[in-house]
């Protein structure tokens, strides 16, 4: 069993096993545990190595001979979790142990950290990871002076109006006040269910830290929510208009990043390749960080679309 590479169905999968190896492994991250992926995806399935030497959370979709490998909204990434960076897998195996037929769509990111040896399918994609051993002063040195500027303004009026978010639905809410600012559709309604049932649970059970910026009345204008791993926290934001305009996010990071500087803690603030958005991201000091993003599809088109949609 030792190098064997199975396939598992959720009733099959032993929980305690398989979160004492996320949370032991290199790439530790608060995605891959069993508790979120229960609240985050519709249904999961996992590649077990071995005795649960590694790990790998799998959703997987099926509609007859055509099969949809895909990660839900909101989870950036979801490879192998492993304790030992020398442990590769082979695609091949992969793909053998799902027992995948000629019609099917594989949409995978590489967990930062380990390596799966993938086919001319693969591309390469960026996140920003920030250290936190650091003291303070320390890691504010390191912003760029645009970052800098902003936080001064925002200090001015709005340092002392951080406080601790009860409402979940404050952050969906806020999430498709931006979306429609921005022209976009709002986000489903199963999908603002799955964040709102994240950020009860994990607040709930410690698993996370929730802040919102209020503006003079009192109202909610940007929030963060910050899912803590053992050594891993990844950002969750959201804002408005007048939260953008009052500088709402520079704030709530810098106040985690105040909050927690000088721990074994790493900030990752999930992507993103849009370049807005990674620029926010490496203004902090955050390193960029690159994995592999795997894509390969034989289905028809609406075939995709029904399994997506399933």
């Amino acid at each position: 069993m030792t190098n064997q590479l199975r396939f598992l169905n959720r009733i099959e999968i032993d929980d305690v096993k398989w979160d004492h190896c996320v949370q032991t492994s290199i790439n530790e991250n608060p995605m891959g545990y069993s508790w979120f992926l229960d609240i985050m995806t519709q249904k999961w399935e996992g590649l077990v190595l071995g005795d649960y030497t590694a790990v790998m959370p799998i959703e997987f979709r099926k509609i007859g001979p055509f099969s949809l490998i895909e990660q839900s909204a909101y989870i950036q990434f979801n490879g192998f979790y492993a304790d030992n960076n020398k442990i590769q897998i082979d695609f091949s195996k992969i793909s053998n142990a799902l027992n995948l037929s000629r019609w099917h769509t594989i949409n995978l990111a590489e967990v930062p950290g380990f390596k799966i040896i993938s086919d001319s399918n693969s591309s390469k994609k960026s996140s920003f990871i920030l250290d936190l051993n650091k003291s303070y002063p320390e890691i504010y040195n390191a912003y760029n002076n645009s970052h800098k500027k902003n936080l001064r303004r925002f200090v001015r009026k709005y340092e002392k109006r951080i406080v601790e978010e009860k409402n979940a639905s404050t952050f969906t809410r806020l999430k498709n006040d931006m979306t429609t600012l921005r022209g976009l559709k709002p986000i489903k309604t199963k999908i603002s269910n799955r964040l709102e049932s994240l950020i009860e649970f994990s607040t709930k059970n410690n698993f996370g830290e929730y802040y919102s910026v209020l503006n003079n009345d009192n109202k909610p204008v940007g929030c963060a929510f910050f899912l803590n791993g053992i050594n891993r926290s990844i950002i969750f934001s959201a804002s408005n208009n007048e939260g953008r305009e009052t500088q709402a996010a520079f704030g709530l990071v810098d106040y985690f990043i105040q909050k927690h500087a000088g721990s074994n803690k790493k900030l990752d603030f999930a992507g993103s390749m849009i370049k807005g958005i990674a620029e926010f991201n490496k203004g902090f000091g955050a390193d960029e960080v690159h994995y592999n993003y795997i894509y390969k599809n034989t289905n028809p088109k609406f075939i995709l679309k029904l399994l997506r949609n399933a």
